[in-house]
């Protein structure tokens, strides 16, 4: 199996693409980019349910090298790819685990990624979108209070999520590992060590592949 994550350039470039993107990195994937000029080409060469950014998986094994797309938000894309490499329980090791990542997933997409896009399109003189940030944030300190990771030992998506939202948080001024949430600066620091988190952000700082006119029907 092989994956293409296919976006328009500004989706390429936004932290939702680096979530996928360290998913496979995590999980020993090989992933490549093609950049698109519109979000209709993303969905033409893909599926109907995509916005402006799709993962496909190309079965190379097959004669015609038949391909499958995710289309939707880039948790998603992040199951769909863990599931593919078991070994590395990146989805989680138990069912538990797995229940509770998932748990994670919603809380960070709808506590902290869509909080997060409102202050990228409105700026930081929301107070009431800030403090539904740092709600959210202050519910993750306390957890981390005693866990290294936010599900079992190891790394999993859910962490993966989190570590991108907080990286774009950081680098727009909306949160400073340096000056906020002891708990969470630790975490944020052991997760930007990884080795597969410096691969990941070498892989998104890159130029694409990219196409100019969208695939035949």
């Amino acid at each position: 199996m092989s994956y293409v994550l296919t976006g328009t350039a500004d989706e390429l470039r936004s932290h939702r693409a680096l979530k996928v993107i360290a998913t496979a990195t995590a999980s020993s994937l090989p992933l490549t980019r093609l950049q698109v000029s519109t979000t209709e080409q993303v969905a033409l060469r893909t599926t109907c349910l995509a916005k402006s950014l799709a993962l496909s998986i190309v079965d190379s094994n097959s004669t015609n090298s038949k391909q499958q797309h995710v289309g939707g938000t880039s948790h998603l894309m992040m199951r769909t790819m863990a599931s593919h490499a078991p070994l590395w329980n990146r989805n989680g090791a138990t069912d538990v685990d797995k229940a509770h990542v998932d748990a994670w997933l919603d809380f960070i997409w709808s506590s902290i990624d869509v909080p997060l896009e409102m202050m990228l399109l409105f700026g930081n003189d929301d107070d009431i979108i800030k403090k539904e940030l740092m709600s959210a944030l202050a519910i993750v300190e306390s957890h981390l209070t005693y866990q290294t990771f936010l599900v079992g030992g190891d790394v999993t998506v859910a962490d993966i999520s989190l570590t991108a939202a907080l990286g774009t948080a950081s680098s727009h001024g909306f949160w400073k590992s340096s000056s906020h949430s002891t708990n969470v600066a630790r975490y944020y620091d052991t997760m930007i060590h990884q080795d597969f988190w410096s691969e990941a952000l070498k892989i998104h700082a890159s130029t694409p592949a990219s196409v100019l006119l969208p695939a035949q029907a």
